[in-house]
């Protein structure tokens, strides 16, 4: 299992990426943004870190190819 307890989010950099198929094109950011408001430090981890944070899951898969008699 992960979890984000002690991952913390010091900058972020923001690009954003164009349609394609309205010929638009992608505009990289010059400079990386310092996240000085732990409320959004802590949003934003939720938001991406949340996902992978799930119960432990365990599967038991099994083939019947050697069950014939």
């Amino acid at each position: 299992m992960v979890t984000s307890f002690e991952a913390y989010l010091n900058t972020i950099s923001v690009h954003h990426v164009g349609n394609q198929a309205l010929s638009e094109m992608y505009a990289l950011s010059d400079h990386p943004l310092e996240l000085k408001d732990e409320l959004i430090s802590s949003l934003l981890k939720q938001y991406f870190l949340h996902p992978f944070e799930k119960a432990v899951e365990v599967y038991h898969l099994m083939h019947s190819s050697g069950d014939r008699r």
